[in-house]
């Protein structure tokens, strides 16, 4: 016959589980009952009986490697992995940033019953959260306090479940202006923590009405301040209009109610502030105070999510805090720096050389980078034994985008003063990301295919065909002699 005849062969539209080594009876009966699965089979039965009979899988856990996962990339593929109780399902932080940046820590977990997540260098807890019992979301944060490798631990209660490596960058040296109206606790202990930082600090204070004493921390030749912080009464001094038209910041500290407009007359802000207490101050974390005022919300100002502190998109900000040394004195350096060092973030100019890198980095997969204001673009990044090639982002200019495989686990250096580390997939929400990844990437194929493989059609056989004609012919016949 000149056209065919076919059906329609539906053995890829058959449904088929197959299971990682480490997959639980319990959760492979519950897969199997809930989705009606007449077979489950490990991976090895799948490529020696199956891998050219079925379309539609079900992947039951999350330990597959990637040859095995080449196998489906034309199947349609649900993926169902297992998590155990108490057991990390999703984790992500930043696995570069700068010195006193902040760190966050976010991931998924299942408890089994309360408790706490911590995260902890050595004995110091650096931050921590108390999760109902319960699948959950959870944010950890905590400002970079060392330079170079850095190992976190993060623990429930008091078991360590996961850790947390990155590496932390040296922050450029700024040049600052401490313009105070006498000598106190505040403004001895913020300056000499900004030198001990490394940045260069100018500490004027008025020790007479016509005297002022002058300290210098670490000397800098640089003409212009980056970054100025006065109290209200020396908020008019040219040098903080000069710095602001540099690209500098102004902070203003030792803030009263009646100072506020002084503020927002030197720099044409429009802060505000409402009473939140009654009492002559307010009460704040860590045993800090302020004055019993609130910030009130600005589109154009950017709040602090625990302080009292704004920063404006001209640069200024303020500070509601009357004190933070006590942090100081009592031994809180981390809280003292993740305020001090948030109000540098804001204020300094824009940095040059950023690069942005999502960890975990796991080891033979994609991994995307972001590279911001470099100098030199042909040398962002170059391993060992490869160089990344990079594209202007579409809305951003002065930012390129590449991706990367990592082949080697360990730390890694991408340039002669970075370096990262890159995990092997031997953790269960690990073995998560590469299976996902890699099922994902299948996705965009599957798309366009999907009628193709689900729609497959086969000539009939010959002996068939040869009966359909006979009975066409006799049903002409008869058909004429009616």
């Amino acid at each position: 016959m000149i056209f065919p005849p076919t059906t329609n062969n539906n053995k890829y539209l058959v449904k088929i589980g197959i299971k990682d080594e480490i997959v639980s009876p319990d959760f492979e009966k519950k897969i199997k009952d809930s989705l009606g699965l007449k077979m489950v089979v490990s991976t090895s039965k799948f490529e020696k009986d199956y891998a050219d009979k079925n379309q539609e899988v079900k992947l039951i856990g999350q330990s597959f490697n990637p040859e095995f996962l080449s196998l489906l990339s034309d199947r349609k593929v649900e993926f169902l992995p297992e998590f155990q109780q108490n057991e990390i399902q999703n984790l992500n932080w930043r696995a570069v940033l700068f010195q006193n940046e902040t760190q966050t820590v976010s991931g998924l977990i299942d408890l089994e019953k309360v408790g706490t997540l911590k995260l902890k260098y050595g004995s110091q807890i650096l931050d921590s959260v108390k999760l109902e019992k319960g699948k959950q979301h959870f944010n950890l944060s905590y400002p970079s306090f060392s330079v170079g490798k850095t190992n976190i631990s993060l623990n429930l209660e008091e078991e360590t479940i996961s850790e947390i490596k990155y590496y932390s960058r040296t922050p450029p040296k700024l040049k600052i202006l401490v313009l105070a109206e006498n000598p106190d606790f505040e403004t001895k202990m913020l300056s000499e923590w900004l030198g001990k930082n490394g940045h260069t600090v100018d500490v004027e204070t008025i020790i007479t009405k016509n005297t002022q004493n002058k300290t210098v921390i670490n000397q800098n030749k640089a003409a212009n301040y980056n970054i100025v912080f006065t109290t209200p009464a020396r908020a008019n001094n040219p040098v903080c209009q000069k710095t602001l038209k540099a690209g500098g910041g102004v902070f203003v500290f030792n803030l009263t109610e009646n100072d506020l407009s002084i503020v927002n007359k030197s720099f044409s802000e429009n802060f505000e502030i409402q009473r939140i207490s009654q009492e002559t101050e307010s009460k704040l974390p860590n045993d800090l105070i302020g004055i019993p005022f609130g910030l009130k919300e600005n589109k154009n100002h950017q709040k602090f999510n625990k302080w009292p502190i704004s920063v404006s998109n001209k640069r200024v900000g303020i500070t509601l805090i009357s004190e933070t040394y006590p942090l100081l004195l009592s031994g809180d350096s981390i809280i003292y720096r993740q305020i001090w060092g948030n109000v540098l973030q804001f204020l300094q100019p824009v940095q040059k050389n950023n690069i942005e890198i999502a960890a975990p980095i796991v080891r033979g997969l994609w991994t995307n980078i972001k590279f911001n204001n470099f100098d030199n673009s042909s040398a962002i990044f170059k391993t060992t034994n490869d160089t990344i090639f990079t594209k202007i982002s579409p809305i951003n200019s002065k930012t390129r985008i590449g991706k990367y495989v990592f082949r080697q686990t360990d730390w890694q250096k991408i340039n002669d003063s970075l370096e990262v580390f890159v995990e092997v997939n031997a953790k269960p929400y690990l073995s998560f990301k590469q299976t996902k990844s890699i099922i994902n990437s299948y996705d965009s194929k599957m798309t366009a295919d999907t009628f193709q493989s689900n729609s497959s059609f086969e000539i009939l056989p010959d002996w068939l065909r040869l009966i359909l004609c006979i009975i066409l012919f006799i049903v002409v016949w008869i058909e004429a002699k009616w």
